[in-house]
């Protein structure tokens, strides 16, 4: 088994503010790689997440869960394994205090895999852990959803004699038993991606059906008695991909995946489905402004039914994308995040926070040993690692849409009780030591003077901008304090008043541009 070795760090700041909850983990191993796949936060405030961890001199991966604290620290961090490759993919507390995780083993030896499902209490103690197979076949799990009652739903993928592959979807009781089952899929290969259960008790399928044109996003709406209800298949002279679907207050459905026109590199893509129909109410592209590649792996709805989203953008060295849009899809702020010693880091999971802020579980990779990161942003997205704003041109998409022939069968899988191998892991590192926010300085629009303030601090426009630009006045917290609005034209410096001490955030929006600065006021 493997080791990962504790580095602890402590905060030092000039001021003692409530916003320093954020926070950026890391976990350390020599010679490996991992990641964190989802993560949610838990009723007591903490954050459970998932993934695997490979160790690459064997290429053996095992399951790995942290359960962290609310302020990042290591509650308890656990790596499981079985016999070859794990991978734990997704998470949910069925129950306060208890947490259900889902994943597959693969054998090198079969060359098939199975599913693992497994129930833990908040000490880390497992209550069961049960392996669902088919005979000779490969079955995989992808995603977990839970009920009013403690019944958990998960969607994977179930081969289909051997060649091609439907989505499977199981209903389970509180103690892992099979309550149903079933497979649904086109006549071609089906792959399951994201999943939702809904406040009526509706299940959504989101997946890529193979039907010949390349990547194209399928969604599916059964009822709760797992009937089929409508599916969406959205295609055209472009390629769609959804990784991941949350519903807005609305009961619409947002979905949040790749775009690729074919042409250029590949984007960001956004879209709110009708919930009766699955047709788009807004299905939007994300181009980074520079033509630099990202696309989304993670979705979160929050407060006001904004819309967080991570993800990567790629380059040399990918770094984590965060950013947030309003209920419509417009960009509220956009950030790539990187952190010490020249890291690789990937968002894969996000989750809103209590406070207004969001989670990211993914990846890291650098000189730091690094192997999976899980980070705290603010609600105006702030971090503590350095950022860089990544500005986007935002375009309205039309596909086609379609729908498929489906067809659905009873399932065939069997379970058994397993004793997967642990070993305790509690110790967190901190990726950075210094709150950063995207500062106005370089080749940016905007001055913020003087900083230190006395009192008043003025917004310089550098040169005329593309109409109005929105200005924002945050405190230490995250908290609103003012809005105004500063005229498009080099007319003088904005002015806002500051009449208590601390530390602020200010956030200059125009277009699809949002940069913000920290400034102190004495």
């Amino acid at each position: 088994m493997k080791k990962i070795y504790l580095l602890l760090l402590i905060f030092h700041v000039a001021f003692v503010v409530k916003s320093q909850g954020l926070f950026h983990k890391f976990y350390q191993q020599d010679n490996a790689l991992g990641l964190l796949y989802r993560c949610a936060q838990t009723d007591n405030g903490g954050y459970i997440s998932v993934g695997n961890v490979t160790d690459e001199s064997t290429f053996s991966g095992d399951f790995l869960i942290v359960r962290a604290n609310p302020d990042g620290s290591a509650s308890w961090c656990k790596s499981l394994t079985l016999t070859d490759n794990e991978q734990f993919t997704d998470v949910v507390e069925s129950a306060p205090g208890e947490f259900v995780v889902v994943g597959s083993v693969f054998s090198t030896t079969t060359f098939t895999s199975q599913i693992i499902v497994a129930k833990y209490n908040d000490s880390g103690s497992k209550i069961w852990c049960k392996m669902y197979s088919v005979n000779g076949s490969t079955v995989s799990a992808n995603r977990i959803q839970k009920d009013e009652t403690g019944n958990i739903y998960i969607l994977g993928m179930a081969e289909v004699a051997g060649a091609s592959s439907d989505y499977l979807i199981m209903k389970l009781d509180g103690n892992g038993n099979i309550l149903q089952q079933s497979t649904i899929g086109t006549p071609v290969s089906d792959y399951p991606l994201s999943f939702l259960r809904n406040a009526q008790g509706d299940l959504f399928i989101g997946g890529w059906a193979n039907s010949g044109t390349g990547e194209t996003i399928h969604m599916i709406r059964l009822n709760a008695s797992m009937e089929l209800q409508w599916d969406s298949y959205l295609s055209g002279n472009a390629r769609y991909f959804n990784y991941d679907m949350k519903e807005k207050s609305s009961g619409n459905i947002v979905i949040a995946g790749r775009y690729d026109n074919m042409n250029d590199s590949y984007d960001v893509l956004l879209a709110e489905l009708d919930v009766q129909t699955g047709t788009p109410v807004w299905i939007k592209s994300y181009s980074a402004s520079d033509g630099t590649a990202s696309y989304a792996y993670g979705l979160a709805v929050g407060e006001n039914d904004h819309i967080g989203v991570t993800g990567i953008i790629e380059g040399t060295l990918a770094g984590t994308l965060l950013f947030e849009t309003d209920q419509d899809g417009v960009v509220n702020w956009s950030e790539r995040i990187s952190g010490t010693n020249e890291t690789d880091a990937h968002g894969y999971g996000i989750c809103p926070d209590s406070d207004g802020g969001y989670v990211v579980c993914g990846k890291r990779s650098g000189d730091d040993n690094s192997v999976v990161q899980l980070l705290k942003s603010s609600n105006t997205g702030e971090v503590t690692c350095s950022t860089t704003d990544f500005p986007f041109n935002v375009t309205d998409l039309t596909p086609e849409i379609q729908h498929l022939t489906l067809t659905m069968n009873t399932g065939t899988l069997f379970a058994q009780d397993i004793t997967l191998e642990e070993m305790m892991v509690t110790n967190f590192s901190d990726a950075c030591i210094e709150t950063s926010v995207r500062s106005l300085n370089g080749n940016q629009l905007f001055d913020l003077y003087p900083n230190p303030s006395d009192g008043i601090i003025q917004v310089n426009l550098k040169e005329p901008t593309a109409g109005n630009c929105k200005v924002d006045l945050f405190d230490a917290q995250g908290i609103l304090v003012s809005s105004g609005e500063m005229s498009h034209a080099v007319s003088g410096p904005y002015k806002i008043p500051l009449e208590i001490p601390g530390i602020y955030f200010i956030r200059i929006t125009n277009g699809n541009r949002s940069y913000t600065g920290k400034v102190i006021n004495f």
